[in-house]
């Protein structure tokens, strides 16, 4: 709870996802974090701010080369494919299990022609309840190859806060 001189404490609301059915068929989901204050005599107002984001950012730290990042709820075959250039990041509105799966599945690979890296899960409650650096969780370590037979290299695949 924090409060600006005359302004009373904030209140915070755990984030909600919010989603609707996209032009695609799919469904549109966006993160809703809102904070609400009192404000100072004379006006007596409760005024609230409502945050709207992407469900989820997808970085790639990678110098060279981009990444495609490929999210599964581990319920359904079908797999959400993003490409990601190589110092960008993407956002992503529609998640696998229409944002209702218990887990998030993550895995990438280095090129079109190369193999998938093996999963790694995140409960779906930590990705969105992670609002800082601070609170982030473990990172997951994925083995990423240019070929089948090729040399192996570890990429940690973290949930970061939004503002990181």
């Amino acid at each position: 709870s924090v409060s600006a001189r005359g302004w009373g404490p904030a209140t915070t609301s755990e984030p909600r996802v919010l989603s609707c059915k996209g032009a695609s068929g799919g469904e549109l989901s966006l993160m809703c974090d809102t904070v609400a204050v009192d404000s100072p005599p004379p006006a007596r107002a409760r005024v609230a701010t409502v945050v709207l984001q992407p469900m989820l950012t997808l970085m790639n730290a990678l110098p060279i080369g981009s990444l495609t990042i490929s999210l599964g709820d581990g319920n359904t075959p079908s797999w959400q494919e993003v490409e990601v250039p190589s110092m960008e990041r993407r956002n992503t509105y529609e998640l696998p299990g229409a944002g209702r799966a218990a887990q998030l599945l993550v895995r990438a690979r280095l090129a079109k022609n190369a193999p998938w890296s093996e999963s790694v899960a995140f409960q779906r409650k930590t990705i969105c309840r992670v609002r800082s650096p601070a609170e982030t969780s473990e990172a997951q370590e994925i083995q990423l190859k240019m070929t089948a037979s090729g040399a192996a290299a570890g990429i940690d695949v973290v949930p970061v806060g939004q503002f990181a």
